[in-house]
């Protein structure tokens, strides 16, 4: 079995998942596709084991293209219940799949956004209880789901510390620059 389906194979794939959810076995879809005509790259009528493995190559598959279904092809009438299961069936597929990308695009711009305290700016010297540098007071409106998103890096990696997470933040996108306190050393 070849390691990429090509469209043939997918849509083949996509009417066969369809009428398995429908309610149809395996077995009964691979009849159906070898009475269709429908064979494998190498000329071989589907089995239901080759479905199932199909199914799960699909489900793996990342190239994110889900071709249109063709229709299915039987003896008799398909109702209009049958159609709409079915419609309804291969919608829900593809918002899955839709919905996969999606937070896996999230999920890796999520990864490159976090806060991790493994890159933290230099901390600055104490004099009893005041840390040398000047600070600056900040207020600002943010969007609630940015701020939200904040507030739980924060928490997970600075216990709660708005101010030392905004450093870390702001120092890594501003290419981390030199903090003032270095530059009081220095004079």
């Amino acid at each position: 079995m070849p390691k990429r389906m090509n469209d043939e194979q997918r849509g083949a794939l996509l009417r066969a998942q369809a009428l398995h959810d429908e309610g149809q076995s395996w077995e009964t879809v691979a009849d159906i596709l070898a009475r269709e005509g429908v064979t494998t790259n190498r000329g071989r009528p589907y089995t239901a084991t080759s479905m199932r493995i199909m199914s799960k190559n699909l489900s793996n598959e990342s190239t994110g293209q889900v071709p249109a279904a063709p229709p299915v092809e039987r003896d008799e009438p398909l109702s209009i219940d049958k159609v709409d299961r079915l419609m309804h069936s291969i919608m829900q597929r593809v918002e899955r799949l839709i919905d996969e990308k999606i937070q896996a695009a999230l999920g890796a711009r999520r990864a490159v956004a976090s806060v991790s305290r493994e890159d933290d700016p230099p901390s600055p010297p104490k004099t009893g209880k005041r840390l040398h540098g000047e600070k600056k007071d900040l207020r600002a409106r943010i969007d609630r789901n940015l701020m939200n998103l904040l507030e739980v890096d924060c928490q997970t990696h600075y216990s709660g510390n708005m101010s030392k997470c905004l450093d870390a933040i702001l120092w890594r996108y501003y290419d981390k620059p030199r903090l003032s306190f270095e530059e009081l050393e220095e004079s």
